[in-house]
Parts: structure tokens; sequence; C-alpha cells
């Protein structure tokens, strides 16, 4: 009779705790970054040079942010955001001055001198400054816009001749002579771009953008309104008169709604949304463009004007408080107060392109960085004074020489914090890569020992049957 040998387990039981720990302080490391990504968000300079003359602020900027235009002393400087070097410049005009991108941002708009005398609108190529038109007849309006797809240009001249050229090559596509009246106010495309809505000295007309032709008479009023826009998808027209706005609608011409506005309000980026002062120095109304329905309404003591950020979903609303001014953060869906920005009159601000951050600060105050959303300083720059952003995570700072030199032009870029997380996550899935292949290591050697423990033991088996 065989005695009977006891076989060992074929996987261990219990795994090494090091990994386990390593994974799990892993685990709270990203936990914590995550909880505070707002300060892991780190600005680093990506290009610095003597700045020759003083830039005043990124006056336009193109979709993608791949070029700006920044007015520097007397000329209008198209600039290269990605390089960070000028493309090309033309003499600036007067007083007033346009720059716009059509919606692709292959072409650019602006109103430059054409002679020491005149000024002038033309039409350049924005990827290597080259100049594609002069449109004739164009006395410098400030005013002119691209069409939703960008294919055409709208404009009116000073007899208040409304025309329309192409964008591809400036040539003239349409020219309305004004009716009575018409001419002294507004002028934009529909969305969709088959109207145009043309201001008049009393009424806001509606006209065909391909023939020009009158299709409706919107409203008629006994004092000339100040303001006119498409809102609400195109679907209404918000005109603001003397002291309160009327929501029209686009296709019957009839009211939708009316509401206090002192002066004029402003619309949500999607049109949706519209605020205004009800009355000089507050409160503050939130209204739905489309019905005209009350979202909100904010007594805010001292408000003086207002604008959208974060893409929509908060209201910036200036309100004069002891020797300054006090911006207040309200949320644009419910009227809730989230927060408060101190800061200097004198210190004009400005919104990146998505709204989400607000840069103050000027030649004798340092620069500040906040959230649009909270309030929070993010970052601060002394010595420095904001020119703009290019993009949401580039600014450019003009820089003070302590020593007496020339000025720096400085631009920085933000490390985002996605890019942190990312590289967290990928610190992460290699160290969980190289923690299973030791784990498969160690099961393969351990299963490799056991199949040598069992060999063994059944050849002494296989002896001990031989001996008996």
């Amino acid at each position: 009779m065989s005695e009977s040998v006891d076989m060992p387990s074929s996987f261990p039981t219990r795994l090494p705790r090091a990994p386990w720990l390593t994974m799990a302080l892993n685990l709270a490391l990203i936990m914590t970054i995550f909880l505070t990504r707002e300060r892991w968000a780190a600005w680093r300079i990506e290009s610095s040079q003597p700045c020759h003359g003083i830039p005043a602020e990124v006056m336009a900027l193109s979709s993608g942010a791949k070029r700006a235009v920044i007015p520097w002393d007397d000329w209008l400087v198209l600039w290269d955001v990605e390089a960070s070097r000028q493309v090309t410049a033309f003499r600036a005009g007067f007083a007033s001055y346009l720059a716009a991108f059509t919606p692709d941002g292959t072409r650019l708009l602006m109103t430059v001198m054409a002679d020491e005398d005149t000024e002038t609108t033309i039409l350049v190529d924005a990827r290597d400054g080259r100049e594609v038109a002069m449109l004739e007849g164009s006395e410098g309006e400030d005013d002119a816009s691209f069409s939703p797809d960008g294919r055409f240009i709208l404009s009116k001249t000073e007899l208040a001749h409304l025309i329309v050229w192409r964008t591809v090559d400036g040539s003239l596509a349409l020219k309305v002579k004004p009716r009575y009246g018409e001419g002294f106010g507004p002028q934009e495309f529909s969305p969709d771009g088959s109207m145009i809505l043309m201001g008049a000295e009393w009424a806001v007309n509606l006209l065909d953008a391909c023939t020009g032709e009158l299709r409706k008479r919107l409203l008629e009023t006994d004092s000339p309104f100040k303001v006119a826009a498409f809102c609400a998808g195109g679907r209404n027209v918000i005109v603001w008169l003397g002291e309160e706005a009327v929501l029209v609608d686009a296709k019957s011409g009839n009211p939708v709604a009316r509401t206090e506005a002192y002066a004029y309000g402003e619309l949500s980026p999607d049109k949706n949304t519209m605020a205004a002062l009800k009355r000089e120095a507050g409160p503050v109304a939130i209204h739905d463009t489309e019905t005209g329905r009350l979202i909100a309404e904010v007594p805010l003591v001292g408000a003086r004007g207002l604008c959208f950020a974060d893409g929509g979903k908060r209201l910036l609303v200036e309100r004069r408080e002891g020797w300054g001014d006090l911006p207040t953060i309200l949320d644009a869906r419910t009227g809730d107060i989230t927060g408060e920005i101190p800061y200097d009159h004198m210190q004009p601000f400005k919104l990146s392109p998505d709204g989400s951050r607000i840069l103050v600060g000027q030649r004798w105050a340092p620069a500040r960085l906040y959230s649009a959303r909270t309030g929070t300083l993010h970052a601060e720059w002394p010595e420095a004074r904001p020119v703009g952003f290019l993009g949401n995570d580039r600014v450019m700072l003009d820089v003070n020489d302590e020593a007496g030199g020339p000025s720096m032009l400085r631009v920085l870029r933000r490390i985002r914090p996605e890019q942190w997380w990312g590289v967290l996550w990928l610190w992460h899935f290699w160290l969980i890569f190289a923690l299973g292949v030791a784990l498969a290591w160690s099961a393969w050697r351990d299963i490799r020992r056991m199949e040598r423990r069992a060999l063994r033991a059944r050849r002494e088996v296989g002896e001990l049957g031989e001996v008996g």
C-alpha cells in the first residue's frame, strides 16, 4: 500500500500587499490632483522679444486662434499666434477701425489708410497677409460683417447704400439704394444667410439677401431705435428702443414680448438669452429671447454695465461700489451670485474667447487672471500690462523693463490641467502595466516551482513503490 503525499496548492492564496498599496496611493494622488486641478494650470513663457512701441489689445482673433490683429501704435499688425511673430502690418485708420475674420479664418476684413487723408476697407488673405481686394465705395465703416458661411461681406456707404461683396475676390454682389429713412441703423445677415436686417430711422426692415427686395417691415416706432439683432436662432428680432426692448417674430412681424431695458442690453453668444438693466444703476433682468419669459431678476445696487461670460452660462455685471468697481458674477440660468472680482475701475478687463477667464490690469498695476465662473484669482504677473488673449490658452503681456530698457512683448502658454491629467493617467497606466507584468511573472514562477515540486513528489512516490 502506497503512502499518501500532500500536493502543494496550484496558486498562492495571498497576493503581495505592495502592488495594491501602490495602486491605492496612485488613486488617492489622482483624486487630489482632480480636486485641486485649478491650481495646476501653470503658465509658461512661450516667447519673449523686445517691444518697440505699445501694443494696445488683441482686436480680433481667427477661429482656432491661428491669427490675431493687434493695434500697435499707428499700425494694425497681423500676428501669427503659433510662431509668435508678425506676418504683416497696415497703417491704421484715424479713430474707428475694423478688423474681422471669416468663420474659417482664411480672410480678414480691415479698415486702413488708403492715403494720408482717406480710410478704406480692404480684404486680406489671413494666411500670408496678402491684400486680396479693396472694397470700392467703402468709406471705412466700422460695422461691416461677414455672412454666417463667410461667403459675403455686408456693409454700407456714407450715402446709406447697402453693399454686399463676395469674400473670395472682393467683387460686388449686391447694391441696394436706401428707401426713405433707411440706412441709419445697424445691418446684419440672418443666421441662415437668406435675409438682411436693415435698420431704418423709424422701423426695422428685412430684405432678401439675394435681390435686396423688402420682405417684411417688422416694427414701426415713434422714436428712433438704438440696436436691433436676430436672436433665438433667427426666429425673432430684438429691438432696443428708448427704455424698453421689444421681441418681434421674424416671420409675422408681430411683437412677442416687451420688457424694460435701460439704454440697451446684451445677448448671450447663442443669442437665446438677453440681459439688461431695467433702470440706471440696476436691477438686472435676464430674459429668454424666444418667448420673452423672465428667467431671473437680481436687485444689484450700482450696476452700470454687463456682459456674458463662460459661453453664456455666466453674466458679468459691472457695478459701482465706493471709489472703485466690483464686477459681480451671476449664474445666467438662475441669477445666483457665484463670485466677485475686486479691481480698480480704471483697469479694463478682457475676456478669453470661451469666456471662462478674465484678464485685468494696466501699466501701473499687476496683470491678474481670474476665473469667470467663481472670481478665483488664478495668476498674477507683476510689472506687466495685459494686451489680451491669443486663444483660450495663450496670454500676451507687455512687460516693463525695470532697468529702463525697452519693454518686452511676452506670450505665455497655459499648461492645461487636462495635460497634467493625461500625464498622470499615462504614468498610472504604465505603472499598472508594470505591476501586472510583475504579478504574471511571479505567478508563472510559482506555478513552475509547484510543477517541479509535484514532479519530484511523484518520483519519490515511484521510488518508494519499487522498493516496496
